[in-house]
């Protein structure tokens, strides 16, 4: 749950820098600048590839922490239509995340 936490605070973190670079253009549109003036004076693709990274560590951390807990459910015996249950997801996908757990061990 750790490994979640610091996720969702990075991505926030990076989502809040972009967002507030993105208010700042808009700042600038209204001031009359054109858009391609602006696009080309901006770090966009810092701002992209932060936030491809920063969710793209989200969401590996929240496969880790789904195959981590769906393992400890199987541990218990827990019946497949419970674990599908409690996460809100179809069997089919839950299957795919137990035979990745068998297949690897992850978890």
């Amino acid at each position: 749950m750790q490994d979640m936490i610091a996720a969702n605070a990075a991505a926030r973190d990076v989502l809040t820098v972009n967002n507030e670079a993105l208010e700042r253009s808009i700042e600038r549109l209204r001031a009359g600048e054109k858009i391609t003036d602006i696009f080309l004076s901006s770090p966009s693709s810092d701002f992209r590839q932060s936030t491809q990274d920063a969710l793209r560590q989200l969401a590996t951390a929240r496969h880790a922490f789904r195959l981590r807990v769906i393992a400890e459910f199987m541990a218990e015996g827990r019946p497949a239509w419970e674990i599908a249950n409690a996460w809100g997801f179809s069997r089919q996908r839950l299957d795919r995340y137990m035979q990745e757990i068998k297949n690897t061990g992850s978890g």
